[in-house]
């Protein structure tokens, strides 16, 4: 009845071995990435990492060369450093990574329930001076590479029927002074025709109006994903104490939990060695697969991001996997001098049942008599244990 209790026992522990073992394969992983995704901080690393910032410029040179009207320009090569020089005045770097930061940080706080919905406040009025500044000059100086007008193009200027933006040769009385008045107002114009851009600044209360169970169920969501990396040490924990309960033998406890703790830590290491070997030809494929998405430039900033996400999840998990390992290593070691130990104390025992009488071998310990077989024992303890059997049946011998 003891035996099928224990092989009963056995597999119920050997499923819950596996269980653990698939739990922590998964566990661990999921784990890292919730805590590392769950702190904004992290999500701002990951674009300096992708030098997101300093590459703004060049991004917008890329847009502008890929989509600009090529009948603005009259076939006329815009000189490309020119145009990066005017996207960094217009856009640079530390003011698109302080409003990018804010409104990353305003989504956070929207999701750990301090706010009813994002709150940012983008201020625009310099930059849309700078921007009409920036394009107003951009556009006189092709004007000034463009052939002279004719003279009834030249009428046409002159009664206003042609803004700046219109011309395809130079006015004969071209002065970029004169012109630029009517160039910085027909880029104004353009600009306030998006609602978004007429006034100083960008609210996020007026763009974005959330439904108040949309804010509820965001908010239950991101609680419960904050609390992921908790959930699953508990459940490991819970697995082990029930592994623990199970098996049958202290030191076979101490054992099989460290096996398996060894055995999932280590997985998580070898993923973490190969899936770095085969990050660039998998992420290259992946991007393969993107129809349109062909811009070299903008590819090598999502990698780079891509790659630094990556790198976060790694560390985090590696930092778990090594816990384990770790710890799985002390619980084995721990079960082998358990185990070593045992057998040292039943060798021990056996021996002492060695040296009693045979009657008293059959008997419990506290039934056993002090006797000891002679035949096991040194020449003196015979001599000994003769003259003790003599003076208890009271007759006078001499062992001399």
């Amino acid at each position: 009845m003891r035996t099928c209790l224990n092989i009963i026992r056995w597999i119920i522990a050997f499923l819950l071995s596996i269980l653990l073992f698939v739990f922590i394969t998964v566990g661990i992983p999921l784990a890292s990435i919730t805590k590392i995704t769950s702190n904004s901080d992290s999500l701002k690393q990951w674009l300096i990492k992708g030098n997101l910032y300093d590459s703004v410029s060049t991004i917008s040179l890329e847009i502008y060369k890929e989509n600009v009207n090529k009948s603005v320009t009259n076939g006329i090569k815009i000189d490309e450093l020119d145009l990066l020089e005017s996207f960094d005045k217009i856009f640079p770097s530390d003011w698109i990574k302080g409003n990018i930061e804010k409104v990353i940080d305003a989504f956070y706080l929207w999701f750990d329930g301090q706010t009813s919905a994002p709150e940012f406040t983008i201020p625009i009025e310099e930059r849309k001076n700078v921007f009409i500044e920036e394009s107003a000059s951009m556009v006189l100086n092709l004007i000034d590479d463009m052939p002279v007008c004719s003279k009834g193009n030249d009428v046409l200027i002159m009664k206003g029927e042609k803004t700046p933006f219109d011309l395809n040769c130079k006015p004969s009385d071209f002065i970029k002074e004169k012109y630029i008045e009517d160039a910085k107002k027909s880029v104004e114009e353009s600009l306030n025709q998006n609602e978004m851009l007429k006034s100083s600044e960008i609210k996020s209360n007026e763009y974005l109006k959330l439904d108040p169970s949309i804010t509820i169920n965001v908010q239950t969501v991101y609680k419960i994903y904050k609390i992921v990396p908790t959930i699953v040490m508990f459940g490991i924990g819970i697995l082990s104490v029930l592994i623990f309960l199970f098996i049958p033998g202290f030191s076979n406890k101490f054992l099989n939990i460290g096996l398996v703790w060894v055995l999932a830590g280590s997985l998580q290491m070898i993923g973490i060695y190969f899936s770095n070997v085969s990050f660039d030809s998998f992420f290259t494929s992946q991007v393969s697969r993107l129809q349109g998405f062909d811009n070299e430039f903008v590819i090598d900033i999502v990698k780079r991001i891509v790659k630094a996400i990556v790198f976060d999840i790694q560390s985090q998990v590696r930092q778990y996997a090594l816990v384990f390992v770790v710890l799985g290593i002390v619980f084995v070691i721990g079960g082998i001098i358990l185990k070593f130990s045992k057998k040292r104390m039943y060798i021990v025992e056996e021996n002492e049942d060695r040296n009693l009488p045979d009657e008293n071998r059959k008997k419990p310990k506290d039934q056993r008599s002090e006797k000891v077989n002679p035949t096991l024992v040194s020449n003196n303890n015979i001599k000994n244990y003769h003259k003790e059997e003599a003076e208890s049946s009271g007759v006078d011998v001499n062992l001399g």
